[in-house]
């Protein structure tokens, strides 16, 4: 055992360092955790989707947000279906911890791993693993892929790619490079959540340009690696670029924040300089090709916190954590340089004579960790905050709002949404976590403003953006009726025009302006939509916008026209009542529409849910039936007596999704051969 301990003595102090963050933040994470904050209940929904009514698919047509959006095309979705994937099998919420438990688990390992290739001694790769997780442990959540980050703003899938990250860059660092494995761990980054692939992906190209005096078979492994990744990923990247112009058309960005952005520009130049100055060649490469991107990320970073910058799908301030990473190391990198003169310093003042025996590496290394500790105990808080219980007689018609303020509800702001859907399958609500995936996700926040327009300060909003664009009050009526809104979820008894208020549920939550607070949740009825339908017969001819529909919509929708327009001309039908609805019903998977009138004439009729290319209509004989885009962003359906609309797969994502399959089998079959043969 003593041998054992002497031989393997560093992992045995990771697994430690381990079991003490488990022991400190995870096991209080995983007993005491509803799961209520900020984007949590979100990503549950998303998973419980996918486990209830697309599983073993990872997308299909979620109609319980934004009047529906594409599932798994537009974001990322390997975390939603892993976590839906261990939902056959455990609760929902476990399953959710046990993903990130598993993945905080190897985060140690991984960046020890990282720092081996680095510092290539163990004790002071063991000092950077610290340095490096009391970083990930200080910085403010809201950067994402960091431990706050998973805690309080539910950013799970950012804290999933940690440990595939400092994995990926510990096989970019090594001097044999294995291709295959690289490839796989920046595919699984690249299909959990896109701004660590970024990322890692400037970091490689710069680590290849340093290495220019091996240009030719350097450049071979690039494109080798390129190659791969791109056939591994081909499933989801390509459906993602073709339907990407469905997406939202913008929101505002969140701005840097200029200090922290500045002391990472300085940090990442000052270690720099000195790195060139004295650090050892053999080491110097390495901390470039960090380095490098961190100066361009925190020089980006800056600008952003000054001019707003918007680089879609990632937020600029996302990124300015993998500027300090790099620094981190750089600064424990100064400290071994300067070590020796340190230890001369203290042997020529005769003072601190510890450092000259052994026992000084373990004083430093239980200090450190020490710090670790005290700093995952004051700094973070894996408990999470009060269950949102919800009421047993939740109902609500049509869709559902909501229309208070993000920072009066800072904690659970989206949990009474998504658990309320998750309670009561068959309701369909308006906000959802995924906004980007939506067209028409900063529409509903422009509407949802403008129900009580006197709770914002609209000259201090963004008019740039349409969501921070006020409607006027009889607009706002119509768009309600149009977007089949016909509820609210308000805090306020008083809320301005809307009645029949029910209370669902009472909990504590943070907000902005008067900390911790007691919130009462209500649902209420919007009197002036409830006589909207999903389905209602168009009877007034729209006209016909061919080009610049997102400009058209934009002005549209704060104007007084309330004339729709689409794509292409329809042509409407006047020998039927005006007031005529058909029978509409759901598949069960919510992935097919039926739309019955009884009648042997064509009628145009408007389908309230959000247009997107994958719905496909067909008449009662498998005649394709023409789909027209409306504004918003809706549908028109010309239906003689029966319409079938079907969110299909396309022939795209089935070659690529057999490509991809493939690549992934091949890559698996080639490497179990090899090591059964040795090579």
């Amino acid at each position: 055992m003593k041998q054992f301990l002497k031989n393997h003595w560093d992992e045995v102090t990771i697994l430690a360092i381990t079991a003490l963050i488990s022991a400190v933040i995870f096991i209080p994470f995983f007993v005491n955790n509803s799961l209520d904050k900020f984007d949590t209940p979100g990503l549950l929904s998303l998973s419980w989707f996918i486990r209830e009514y697309t599983f073993p698919d990872f997308q299909g047509w979620n109609p319980y947000f934004f009047a529906g959006f594409p599932q798994g095309i537009l974001y990322p979705p390997l975390f939603h279906w892993l976590v839906a994937l261990l939902g056959k099998v455990f609760h929902l919420s476990v399953a959710y911890k046990l993903i990130i438990t598993a993945a905080a688990a190897f985060i140690p390992f991984s960046i020890y791993e990282f720092s081996l290739r680095i510092f290539r001694q163990k004790t002071w790769s063991i000092l950077n693993t610290i340095a490096l997780l009391i970083t990930l442990t200080v910085l403010p959540g809201y950067l994402g892929f960091n431990f706050d980050g998973v805690f309080d703003y539910g950013l799970g899938p950012s804290f999933v790619t940690i440990p595939l990250f400092f994995g990926y860059l510990a096989l970019l660092l090594e001097r044999k490079k294995n291709i295959k494995f690289m490839s796989c761990l920046f595919s699984l980054m690249l299909l959990t959540n896109l701004v660590a692939p970024f990322v890692a992906g400037i970091i490689t190209i710069v680590y290849f340009l340093l290495k220019l005096n091996r240009a030719k078979q350097l450049f071979m492994k690039l494109a080798k690696f390129g190659l791969l990744s791109l056939l591994l990923t081909l499933f989801w990247i390509i459906p993602y670029l073709v339907f990407r112009q469905y997406t939202a058309s913008g929101f505002p960005p969140m701005r840097s924040n200029l200090i922290i952005s500045g002391i990472a520009l300085f940090g990442s130049i000052g270690s720099l300089a000195f790195i060139i100055w004295k650090g050892e060649e053999s080491k110097r490469k390495s901390f470039l090709a960090l380095l490098i991107p961190a100066i361009l990320i925190s020089a980006l970073n800056v600008i952003d916190s000054r001019i707003s910058i918007s680089i879609p799908p990632i937020h600029p301030f996302r990124l300015q954590i993998f500027s300090f990473i790099p620094v981190a190391s750089a600064v424990i990198y100064v400290i071994q340089i300067l070590h020796p003169s340190f230890l001369k310093l203290g042997m020529r003042l005769k003072i601190m004579k510890f450092l000259q025996r052994n026992v000084h590496i373990s004083f430093n290394l239980f200090f450190v960790c020490f710090c670790l500790i005290f700093l995952l105990i004051i700094r973070l808080n894996p408990s999470g905050v009060d269950e949102v219980e919800l009421a047993n007689e939740l109902d609500w018609e049509g869709r559902i709002m909501r229309a208070y303020k993000v920072t009066e509800v800072l904690d659970q702001s989206r949990s009474v949404i998504d658990r309320s859907v998750m309670k009561k399958e068959y309701k369909f609500a308006v906000d959802g976590l995924l906004k980007e995936s939506s067209y028409l996700a900063p529409y509903y926040q422009s509407l949802s403003k403008s129900l009580n327009p006197e709770n914002f300060t609209w000259e201090k909003l963004d008019q740039k953006y349409i969501e921070n664009k006020q409607v006027p009050e009889e607009r706002t009526k119509y768009l309600m009726n149009l977007l089949w809104v016909k509820s609210l979820f308000v805090i306020d008894e008083n809320f301005p025009n809307c009645e029949n208020f029910k209370k669902i549920s009472q909990f504590k939550s943070n907000s902005k302006n008067e900390g911790i607070r007691d919130i009462e949740m209500y649902i209420c009825s919007y009197p002036y939509s409830l006589n909207s339908n999903l389905v209602e017969m168009v009877t007034e001819k729209p006209k016909v916008v061919e080009n610049n529909w997102n400009n058209a919509v934009d002005e549209w929708w704060i104007s007084d026209n309330q004339e729709l327009f689409t794509d292409k001309e329809v042509v409407t039908n006047t020998n039927i009542p005006v007031n005529f609805i058909p029978d509409v019903e759901f598949s069960d998977d919510y992935q097919k529409v039926y739309i019955s009138t009884g009648v042997n004439e064509e009628i145009p009729f408007l389908v309230k849910m959000s247009y997107f290319p994958k719905w496909k209509a067909y008449d009662k004989d498998g005649n394709r039936v023409e789909i027209y885009r409306t504004s918003p962003n809706l549908m028109i359906v010309p239906v003689n007596d029966k319409v079938t609309l079907k969110y299909e797969t396309t022939i795209i994502e089935w070659v690529t999704f057999v490509i991809s399959v493939i690549s992934w089998s091949s890559l698996v079959v080639i490497s179990v051969a090899r090591k059964i043969k040795g090579i």
